[in-house]
């Protein structure tokens, strides 16, 4: 349910960037889990990363 609450925050914020971020975090979330051998990650800490670069770059 938060990744949804997060979803519609961003989109809110930025529709293209808000889609955008939530795809590229869950592949990286995805990479992460199979390079770490997880079944399950929480998907915040990489919308926030994803979000926090795509601010910095403009």
């Amino acid at each position: 349910m938060g990744d949804l609450k997060a979803l519609f925050s961003l989109m809110l914020l930025d529709p293209w960037g808000g889609l955008f971020t939530f795809a590229f975090s869950l592949f990286a979330m995805a990479v992460s889990g199979v390079i770490m051998g997880r079944r399950a990650l929480p998907l915040l800490p990489f919308i926030f990363i994803v979000w926090m670069v795509m601010g910095a770059m403009g």
